[in-house]
This record gives structure tokens, sequence and C-alpha cells, in this order.
């Protein structure tokens, strides 16, 4: 298997691996992103849980739930959500779409159809990372903006 990862990706939590390239070069530019539009201490937060994404960023997440889709009760998620985003304003949002539970219903788009709507409505969309679609605050996807003219 290592034979097959021969490019190393070094995160900001010190861990080095070996990935396949394209693996490698898509988290890295995902990490850039974050990093650079970013401030130690923004929190990032990853739909479903992704703390991988938070270790090697360096950058903390409120979230403790281990595993939300859409087997849980989510009855109250868009709510919920809600009252978080505005306690703690989170610079990124990363939502990985991909049928978590090999069925359509697990797509975060359709079991949390409402969040993801405000998401993208709210928050800048800044590409799809090895399938985790980044999103940023406004205020720092204007700077992103900026960055690319």
């Amino acid at each position: 298997a290592r034979r097959k990862r021969t490019h190393e990706l070094v995160a900001e939590n010190g861990v080095r691996v070996d990935l396949k390239r394209q693996t490698r070069d898509e988290l890295q530019q995902l990490c850039d992103l974050i990093k650079k539009h970013t401030r130690p201490g923004d929190y990032v937060i990853c739909y479903p849980y992704a703390p991988t994404i938070n270790f090697m960023t360096d950058r903390p997440s409120y979230e403790y739930n281990l595993y939300v889709d859409n087997a849980h009760n989510v009855s109250r998620f868009h709510e919920e959500t809600m009252a978080e985003f505005v306690r703690y304003r989170p610079a990124a949002v990363v939502i990985d779409n991909r049928a978590i539970n090999q069925t359509e219903d697990s797509r975060f788009e359709n079991w949390a159809a409402e969040t993801y709507r405000w998401l993208q409505k709210n928050y800048r969309s800044q590409g799809v990372f090895r399938k985790q679609e980044v999103f940023l605050r406004p205020d720092l996807a204007e700077k992103t903006e900026t960055l690319k003219n």
C-alpha cells in the first residue's frame, strides 16, 4: 500500500502522512485555503463531523457530536445549528456530501437541506476538495475574491 502513496502531506499538527498524489494535492489545497483565510482560533465546522480537518489546519471546532447524519434524530438540527452559527460565527464550514450510509437520504444536502441552502446563500463556496465542499464566511470570502483578481 505504501508504494502507491509516495507524496507526503505535512499537517499543521505535525503529522506527516504519505498519500497518493491526487489525494495529497486536494487535501493540501483544502488546508491551504483554510489556513490562508482564517486565523488560529477561528472555528472550522465539518458536517458530518471530520476532526481530521481541524487537526490538519490547527483550527478548533465547537462541535463535539462525533457523528450526525440522517440515521439520527435531526428534527432540530437546523435550529440548533443556526443558534450555534450566531453564537460562534464559524470562519469556515466543510460539507462532505457523499452518501455516507450508501443512500441518497444520507447526503448532507438531503437530510440537512434547509441548513445546506442557508450555507449556500449566506456563506461563499470556495470549491470542492476531495469530495468536501468548503464554505467561507462572507467577510473572509471577499478577501479570497480580492486575492484572485
